[in-house]
């Protein structure tokens, strides 16, 4: 990675929607050297764009952490926690507990029904767990109260742009059953 990379993965940090237009005019480079670029660094997994939703926009408002312990190796733990479509945040620690993470669902009921999976799947030996009240400052995203009032449309449109934030507008579209 160059500085012309490093400077595009800057812009995009800021600006994940940036067209390759304004991307090059901002670099000094061609929109052809911009798109070979993306592209490249896209592939090489060096990066993603993805849009960061707030979590109780999509029904996901109720968080928990979990700290596990394991009998045995905590890594097929982890990984089999990371399949878990609640589980948000999944990583392999030092200490009495091998494994943390995050579980963020609509509500108190479906965090518990997210646990009770958790803690059944094999080498889960106990799992102590922290509701949280309030979220101050979220790593990826925005905190605080939200009320949008969206539609059907619009949460297919958001739930694509978690999956890919440069997403086209005729694949917006496509996802949202909506024209471009």
């Amino acid at each position: 990675m160059d500085e012309i990379d490093r400077a595009l993965l800057d812009l995009l940090a800021r600006d994940g929607r940036m067209s390759h237009r304004e991307l090059a005019a901002a670099v000094g480079v061609t929109r052809a050297t911009v798109a070979s670029r993306l592209r490249r660094l896209l592939d090489s997994g060096a990066f993603t764009v993805q849009g960061v939703v707030h979590p109780s926009v999509l029904g996901r408002g109720t968080i928990c952490y979990v700290r596990i312990e394991v009998d045995g190796p905590a890594a097929p733990v982890a990984g089999a926690l990371a399949t878990l479509p609640e589980v948000v945040y999944v990583s392999v620690t030092t200490g009495r507990f091998a494994v943390a993470a995050e579980i963020r669902t609509g509500s108190a009921e479906a965090v518990d029904g997210a646990l009770a999976r958790l803690r059944s799947l094999p080498g889960v030996a106990r799992a102590e767990t922290l509701a949280y009240r309030e979220v101050h400052r979220d790593a990826v995203g925005p905190v605080g109260d939200a009320d949008a009032q969206l539609d059907e449309a619009d949460i297919a449109l958001l739930r694509s742009l978690e999956r890919d934030g440069r997403a086209s507008y005729v694949q917006l579209g496509a996802a949202a059953g909506l024209s471009a």
